[in-house]
């Protein structure tokens, strides 16, 4: 299928081995906020901020980087065209059709082996099981490994996991199965990108709103939006149906944690690669060295003293 992923690269020197985690040494990050809540998504110019245009020239095997693909003499022409038609169908899109609502919530956790215990507004406890996946022979990854075990905190402490979903308007899509030819063909793989290319953006500017203001861990306003865009920040997201948290049940089970378990009767499970759905869903996490499976980063250069 034609839609939007991250480029995969080695995993094995970029997983932070949850042995490497001295957790009698961290003091969780308190979330200024707990509960569930909508977030405002109709700040389209902020979201717009956050889209991942280098992304988009590539899944459309541009060989140059964005912007220096448009200067270029052989391939800036039709860079320039698609650019420009991107950008207006983009225009139509965020006008009348995306209509995007999100809700997030942050939650108390700790984890119990692989899994993530997650104290619910009602006072009960979810456990949210996370696969763990081998790197090597020596390391593996599991999402829990990022969240302070729950024998290791102290009285009257917490860790903190959070959560979000998001639903796109019903008229995104064309009907599956639907035969597309010429130019309906290339404007719905258009279309199919630039949804998967604003829903990354809206969950990228919710996680900074969330980072900076909501859970309010860390002061990130100075990073350009090339560092925003590559994960140079604290803290990650981990989308539901990705590799680190694969599977409907995970999904039902934090749409149920927000409140919006009806979405799920929509046919809305997202998975990455398909073509543009209704519903994506993932987890917060803001442990300093937290990872995702697949980031390019060593964490060498952004692990701060854990000490408090």
């Amino acid at each position: 299928m034609h839609t939007l992923q991250p480029e995969r690269t080695s995993a094995r020197a970029t997983v932070a081995d949850q042995q490497a985690i001295d957790w009698t040494c961290f003091k969780p990050f308190t979330s200024h906020f707990l509960g569930v809540s909508t977030f405002d998504a109709s700040d389209t110019d902020q979201v717009r901020r956050y889209m991942d245009w280098d992304l988009f020239f590539r899944k459309w095997e541009f060989p140059l980087p964005f912007p220096d693909v448009l200067d270029d003499v052989h391939w800036g022409p039709p860079a320039r065209a698609l650019y420009t038609d991107a950008r207006a169908r983009l225009d139509e899109l965020v006008g009348d059709n995306l209509r995007p609502e999100v809700v997030f919530g942050v939650w108390r956790a700790s984890a119990r082996g692989d899994q993530v215990l997650v104290e619910t507004t009602g006072g009960t406890t979810v456990g949210l099981s996370f696969p763990r996946i081998q790197v090597s022979d020596s390391r593996s990854y599991c999402v829990a490994d990022f969240i302070k075990p729950a024998m290791a905190l102290r009285v009257g402490e917490s860790d903190y996991l959070g959560g979000y979903a998001l639903r796109l308007g019903t008229d995104v899509d064309r009907p599956a199965g639907q035969p597309a030819t010429g130019q309906h063909d290339y404007r719905s793989l258009l279309t199919a990108d630039l949804c998967e290319l604003y829903r990354s953006a809206l969950v990228d500017y919710l996680h900074y709103r969330l980072r900076r203001f909501i859970w309010a861990y860390c002061d990130d306003d100075d990073l350009s939006n090339e560092k925003v865009l590559t994960g140079t920040h604290q803290g990650i997201r981990v989308d539901v149906g990705g590799p680190e948290c694969p599977g409907q049940t995970l999904q039902a089970q934090l749409l149920k944690q927000l409140g919006v378990d009806a979405w799920e009767d929509a046919g809305a499970f997202h998975l990455p690669g398909d073509r543009p759905s209704r519903v994506s869903s993932g987890f917060f996490l803001a442990h300093p060295q937290s990872r995702n499976l697949l980031s390019p980063f060593t964490g060498a250069d952004r692990t701060p003293c854990l000490c408090p």
